[in-house]
């Protein structure tokens, strides 16, 4: 595994955690959001953004991922983000209940910094744990595979 590879995924789980300061290591100061949440401003100042939203609305985020590429410079990782939803995200009141998020992420390095970054995550799931019902069953199933 590349150190880009480690920096890819030590920017995610920062983003889950509400690390700023982790971020603002790891980013060049020209970085270049390409995929900004609703309302996340451009550069350092977006990522710290980013971070709070993340952070404020999930916790106990637990971030895997699959290296889909790995070329130097290119790092493309399958992520699939767990969390309990603790707070507002969007206009979703918090639920308490596990999340999923399963997307992937491209990121750009230059002299060893991420200059530029990309995501796409699939939405519908995400909505579906957010506004769904659940039975007592389902819930237990849930807890079960995200505690693993």
């Amino acid at each position: 595994m590349s150190v880009h590879v480690d920096a890819a995924k030590l920017v995610l789980q920062a983003y889950a955690d509400g690390e700023v300061d982790v971020l603002d290591q790891l980013h060049s100061r020209d970085y270049v959001e390409h995929s900004p949440l609703p309302g996340q401003g451009g550069g350092p100042a977006g990522l710290r953004e980013r971070a709070m939203i993340l952070s404020s609305a999930f916790y106990d985020t637990r971030v895997s991922t699959d290296v889909l590429v790995d070329n130097g410079d290119t790092v493309v990782l399958q992520v699939r983000c767990r969390g309990v939803h603790k707070g507002e995200f969007y206009g979703f009141a918090a639920t308490g209940r596990w999340i999923q998020a399963v997307g992937i992420c491209v990121f750009r390095f230059v002299d060893g910094l991420v200059s530029e970054s990309w995501s796409s995550f699939e939405i519908q799931g995400l909505l579906q744990h957010l506004t769904e019902p659940r039975t007592q069953a389902e819930a237990s199933r849930v807890l079960q595979t995200n505690s693993a």
